[in-house]
C-alpha cells in the first residue's frame, strides 16, 4: 500500500514537472505569441487550440527526448507489471500448495496402551495419520517420555529419534509399532512428526498427552497437555 501511494506521487511529481517544463519553454512561449487568436471563438476552447498546437510543436521539436522518456516510462511499467504478476503467482502458488498439500499428525494408539501392574505404562503402536490431498513421506519420529507437564515458548528433545521412512498416501494411516515404556510417574509423553509433502516441503508436528489410567469416569487413556510450543505444526 505504502509503495503504490509512493509510485503514484513519484508520477505525479514527475507529470507535474514536465507540465511546467512544457508552458515554461522557449518553443512553448514563441508558438504561443506566433499563433493569432480568433476574438469570435470561444475563449476557453480558442485556448484550449492554442495549447494544443504548440504542445504539439514542443513535442516535435523534442521528439528525442520525448522518445527517450517515453522509453524510460515503457520501461517502469514493464517492471511493475512483472513484480505484480510476480506476487499474483506467488500467491496462487501458495494458496495451491495450502489447499493439497499433507498434514501428517501422530499419537499413541488408544487401543494399543497398556496400563500394567506395579504403576508401569507400555505404549505399543504410535499412530501417523495424514490428512490432505497430496501423499507424505515420514522419515522421523521422536517419542519420549517426562514426570513433569512440558512448558515454556521452545520445545526440546534430547533423546535421539526414530529414522524411519514411512510414505503415506491421502487420507491414509499407518502404526508404528514399538513398544514404549512409561511409569505412572512419568505420565507426559511427547515428540514429534517429520516429513516432507508433495511439494517437496520438509514440514513437522509436535505432539504431548498425558497418559491417563482408566477408570469408571475416564474411558479415553490420554488428554492434550503442554504448552502451545510443544502441539505446534507446520
Amino acid at each position: 500500500m505504502v509503495r503504490t501511494i509512493a509510485l503514484w506521487l513519484l508520477v505525479a511529481l514527475v507529470g507535474g514537472w514536465l507540465a511546467y517544463a512544457l508552458t515554461q519553454s522557449p518553443t512553448f512561449q514563441t508558438c504561443l505569441a506566433e499563433i493569432p487568436s480568433d476574438a469570435t471563438a470561444n475563449a476557453f476552447i480558442e485556448n484550449a487550440r492554442v495549447k494544443t498546437v504548440c504542445t504539439g510543436r514542443f513535442l516535435f521539436e523534442t521528439r528525442d527526448a520525448v522518445l527517450a522518456l517515453a522509453t524510460i516510462a515503457i520501461a517502469l511499467f514493464t517492471w511493475t507489471l512483472y513484480r505484480a504478476t510476480q506476487r499474483l503467482w506467488k500467491a496462487g502458488e501458495r494458496q495451491l500448495i495450502a489447499s493439497n498439500r499433507a498434514w501428517v499428525f501422530t499419537q499413541p494408539w488408544p487401543h494399543a496402551i497398556e496400563f500394567l501392574s506395579g504403576g508401569e505404562i507400555a505404549v505399543k503402536k504410535m499412530e501417523l495419520r495424514v490428512y490432505g490431498n497430496s501423499p507424505a513421506t515420514v522419515y522421523e519420529l521422536y517419542v519420549d517420555f517426562s514426570d513433569k507437564e512440558p512448558s515454556g515458548d521452545d520445545a526440546t528433545y534430547p533423546r535421539d529419534p526414530i529414522r524411519q521412512v514411512y510414505n503415506l498416501a491421502p487420507s491414509n494411516q499407518w502404526w508404528h509399532r514399538e513398544t514404549f515404556k512409561t511409569t505412572d510417574a512419568r505420565p507426559y509423553i511427547f515428540g514429534y512428526v517429520r516429513y516432507i509433502d508433495a511439494f517437496g516441503e520438509q514440514r513437522e508436528s509436535r505432539y504431548c498427552y498425558r497418559l491417563i489410567r482408566l477408570t469408571d469416569d475416564i474411558r479415553f487413556p490420554f488428554r492434550t497437555a503442554g504448552s502451545a510450543a510443544w502441539s505446534r505444526f507446520t
